[in-house]
């Protein structure tokens, strides 16, 4: 298994139920991945998921536009302000707010999930980038 994407609404996606650009785009907590230092990486937080080399990570607005850049998208060569998010649904994913609570649970169901390596070690970089 490649990544799983946990939602608002607890419902799981999986790599091994489709392909990373048919799952829902909308309602994203958490992203865990295998991660060959850590044993599990679990983004989260973020304003927006996306994969970069098959490996999903969190980011926010600069992220974003970097990500459609590098992937040449149509939409990279508009502002900001003007990027029209319907049309980079599917690649990318949008984080939402939850309740404290709700977050709380979903993060511990990402970070527990008996899919994935048991977490090793904590990056020093994923105190920094919400990602842990």
């Amino acid at each position: 298994m490649w990544w799983k994407i946990y939602y608002a609404d607890e419902t799981v996606v999986s790599s091994e139920d489709c392909a990373w650009e048919e799952a829902p785009s909308r309602g994203v907590l958490a992203v865990t991945s295998p991660s060959g230092e850590t044993g599990q990486r679990t983004a989260h937080g973020r304003n927006f998921y996306a994969c970069l080399n098959d490996e999903p990570y969190g980011m926010d607005w600069p992220g974003l536009w970097d990500w459609l850049i590098e992937q040449d998208h149509p939409e990279a060569h508009k502002p900001l302000r003007d990027v029209d998010l319907d049309a980079i649904a599917g690649p990318v994913k949008f984080g939402r707010y939850a309740t404290r609570q709700t977050f709380s649970e979903v993060l511990q169901r990402a970070q527990n999930d008996p899919d994935f390596p048991h977490r090793s070690a904590r990056d020093r970089e994923d105190e920094q980038t919400g990602e842990g």
